[in-house]
This record gives C-alpha cells, structure tokens and sequence, in this order.
C-alpha cells in the first residue's frame, strides 16, 4: 500500500507547469492560424496527461464516491469553470455558421444538422459521434471539453484502482495500453477501410482512446508524489546538468516523432503507431515530468513569469482563440484578402493579442458578475429575521 503524509489539502500549486501547459496551448494557437511552425499533436497529448497528472496529485489519498451519480457530479464541477465560457464561444460559432450560408442558404440537412450539433455541445456528447464533422464542430476545440468530462467521471475509480498498485505493475500497464492503442488502430484501420475521417475520430477524438494519455498522468502523479515524500528536499531550485542532458534527449525525440509521424510508412503495423495519439503519450509524461522536477536548464528557462501567467489563462484561452482564428479565415475569405512574409506574422500576433484581450475581458467581466451575486446573496442574509 502506498504511504503519502503530506495531506491533499497542504499540496501547493506546482507553478512550473502553467508554463508547460503555455507551451502546448501555442502548439495548438499555431496549428490553427496555418503556421509552419507547431506541435499540436504532442500539445493535446500534454493537456491529458497533464490533467491527469494534476487530478492525481490534488486528490490522492482522498476517499472518492464511486457511485456513477456521484462520479457524474464530481465531472460536472470539475468541467462548470469553463462551461458558460464554451457556451459562449459556441453561440458565436453558430452565428459564424449561419452567416457563412447566407449567400445561397442553408438547406435543410444542414440545418438538422446544425442543430444536432448544437445539442450535442451542449450535452458535450458530440465526441462520441463517429463523425469529425460532429465531433470537432462550432467552436471545434471544445471537443477536448467533452472528452474531458469523461475523463473526469472515469477518475475516481482510475484513482481507486491504482491507490494500492506498485509501480512497476502501473509501468506494466502502461505499456500494455500503448500496445493496446496500436493494435486497436490497426483493427480500426481495417474495419473503416484505412486512415479516412472515421479512423482519425477513433484514434484522436474518441473519448475511451484518450483514457492513455489521462491514464498515463494519474499514474505520473502517483509516482511523482512518492518521489516527493522519499526526497523532500528535491525541490530545490538548483539547475542539474544530469536533468538538463534529459531535456535535450527529450527535445530531440519529440521532434523525431513529430517527424517520424508525418511520413509515409508501408506496414499497417507501423501506420497504426503513427496515428495522432499513442506516439506522443510517452514524450508527454516526460515533459509533465521533467517541467514537475524543474532540475534542468531548459525548464528553468521556460519557467518564467510570462509563460506562467499564460499558462493560467491557457484553459480560457483555448477556447477562445478558436473563435478568433475561425472568425478571422471568415472575414478573410468574404475579402478573397491573403497575406504573405511579414503581414502573415503580424496576422498571427494579432490573432493572439485578441485572444489574450478578450480571455482577460471574459475573466473580468465573470469576476465583477460573481462579486455582485456574492454581495446580492449576503445583504440578503442579512436581512433574513
């Protein structure tokens, strides 16, 4: 049985990780403004291992209900910080989508199917469809939402399970889940005819193949903690050169495989290990890692202040940056405007800094709204008999 004394409620926020996840959000920001230049694959494998890692690392040594209404309701608190902001994001989405079909209309199987899309994101069911167009649709980052939301009903018996398990029987299955992944993309090659939309939904956007990559965090967070406790000392900030070789070694098998997976390869054996999922589960619970220990030069480098404050606005930013990258291809598209060398790049500054206005306009303007229910709520007690 596992032992870990320092109690849930005394563990401190690891701040070195809001850079790690600013990092993955560019990687993605990037991917949707068309740059050359980003990592989204490897930045959604980060986001789910690192909420993983977290989960398991505020609540570890917490008893946790395993009843499915419970469970249910444990996922709905965890996802309600971000909800209004995804139903906002969507609404516009919706307005983009009706606006775009006005010139010739909107038939009526796209209207149905707008409208299906829409309840499915209200529900945040819209993942389980096998169908990207549906997954991925309106403000289509909030498909991680939806995935999420499964993840975080799924944690306390993920939890539960792994509390008394050793470390080398978790490693075990860690690696049996990769394996697992591999052999279920080359099935789900041969049964949906090849890498087409529906391959991609299952390996990428389905909901049970990303409990890998969360998983593989929970498992992290519970050696990490164990880490903790036997070398408490271990947080130090002193830079090591041992853990700065790691970071170098890391870099370079992250870019090896964000290489290797946009060749071609011959073997399905192969082909399956290439989908958007499996290969960067592990180069991702290194970086969680080596971000957590902060022991080398290039984490301590990235930990500063700029990227920690990013990374506390990421989870906001991303779904907001969706609507303005989408919103601004719109705009470009009626102006038949394109942009090349220079203008494109002060196109993406531009796309970012309104992402960053609008997130921090939404956070004040959400914050003034729960101040004035907050007040509303004890001048009401206060006037009780």
């Amino acid at each position: 049985m596992t032992r870990t004394t320092t109690p849930a409620s005394q563990r401190g926020q690891i701040t070195s990780l809001q850079a790690l996840r600013a990092l993955a959000f560019l990687g993605i920001f990037l991917h949707h403004v068309n740059s050359p230049f980003c990592w989204p694959a490897i930045g959604v494998s980060v986001f789910f291992v690192l909420s993983g890692f977290l989960m398991e690392y505020k609540y570890f040594g917490k008893e946790m209900s395993l009843s499915v209404r419970e469970n249910l309701r444990f996922a709905i608190r965890k996802i309600s910080k971000l909800y209004a902001l995804h139903i906002i994001t969507m609404f516009l989405a919706v307005i983009r989508e009706v606006g775009a079909s006005l010139p010739g209309g909107m038939s009526a199987y796209s209207l149905r199917i707008l409208l299906c899309s829409i309840a499915l994101n209200v529900t945040l069911l819209q993942t389980w469809i096998p169908r990207i167009g549906i997954a991925a649709s309106l403000n289509g980052v909030a498909w991680f939402l939806s995935v999420i939301a499964f993840l975080y009903f799924m944690f306390p018996y993920i939890s539960r399970w792994i509390r008394s398990k050793k470390n080398s029987t978790l490693l075990l299955c860690c690696v049996l889940v990769l394996a697992a992944q591999v052999v279920l993309s080359v099935f789900a090659m041969l049964f949906f005819g090849g890498r087409n939309n529906t391959y991609i939904w299952f390996t990428y956007y389905f909901p049970v193949f990303r409990l890998g990559d969360f998983f593989a965090g929970c498992c992290l967070g519970k050696y990490y903690l164990q880490e903790m406790e036997k070398q408490p000392d271990s947080t130090a900030q002193k830079i090591s050169v041992k853990w700065s070789v790691f970071e170098i070694l890391l870099t370079i098998a992250t870019v090896f495989i964000h290489k290797w997976t946009s060749t071609d390869v011959s073997s399905p054996f192969l082909a399956a290990m290439q989908n958007q999922t499996t290969p960067y589960i592990l180069p991702a619970v290194g970086w969680v890692y080596l971000f957590a220990r902060k022991k080398g030069f290039l984490t301590n480098l990235l930990c500063n202040k700029i990227l920690i404050r990013l990374g506390d606005l990421s989870p906001y930013m991303f779904l907001v940056h969706y609507f303005v990258t989408t919103y601004a291809e719109w705009i470009l598209s009626y102006w038949d405007a394109a942009f090349t060398g220079v203008w494109k790049l002060l196109l993406f500054v531009l796309q970012f800094v309104l992402t960053v206005i609008l997130t921090l306009l939404y956070l004040k303007i959400r914050d003034r709204l729960r101040a004035a229910r907050d007040a509303r709520k004890t001048l009401g007690e206060a006037h009780k008999p």
